[in-house]
């Protein structure tokens, strides 16, 4: 993945994680899989 890509998806991650704890849990799976 490219370092656009991934910042990219640390900015939607923040996002979520600040938006509801039930999401970021969620997101914080996906990267924990995708990385």
């Amino acid at each position: 993945m490219s370092q656009v890509g991934s910042f990219i998806l640390l900015v939607v991650a923040a996002v979520f994680i600040l938006a509801g704890g039930g999401a970021g849990v969620i997101i914080g799976q996906l990267f924990t899989m995708g990385f």
